[in-house]
């Protein structure tokens, strides 16, 4: 099963993101930014392995636009369960400064939503 969903981000601004998986699937998780270049492409080293250390993904950089795609894909299950939480981050004056976006997902029927987990934090400027 093949999962894309969209991640705004500030535009042209610094993210960091945090991966992690403890199912016993093939998963492979890559995010992209509008203008196509990936920001990281990571996939399970064996699909046995269950334990949730270390991360599959996590790092930093600055992207291209606004608009990410974020793709998780999963061998062998037909349904990816999840809503990604999204909300803006705000200084003590109410002003925007970046925005974070956190998704747990679902492979299997347990339905503990801790399969596959994503955060991926940005804002508008670095410094």
């Amino acid at each position: 099963m093949k999962r894309e969903i969209k991640v705004i981000m500030p535009k042209d601004g610094y993210i960091s993101w945090f991966v992690t998986t403890q199912n016993a699937l093939m998963t492979r998780v890559e995010l992209r930014d509008e203008k196509g270049n990936v920001c990281f492409s990571e996939q399970k080293k064996n699909e046995f392995d269950t334990s949730i250390d270390p991360p599959l993904a996590q790092g930093a950089r600055f992207i291209v636009g606004s608009n990410l795609s974020l793709t998780v894909e999963v061998k062998t299950t037909s349904e990816l369960k999840g809503r990604p939480v999204l909300y803006d981050i705000t200084d003590d004056n109410g002003n925007i400064v970046g925005k974070n976006f956190t998704i747990a997902l679902e492979d299997y029927s347990d339905n503990d939503f801790n399969d596959i987990y994503v955060n991926i934090v940005g804002w508008y400027k670095k410094g």
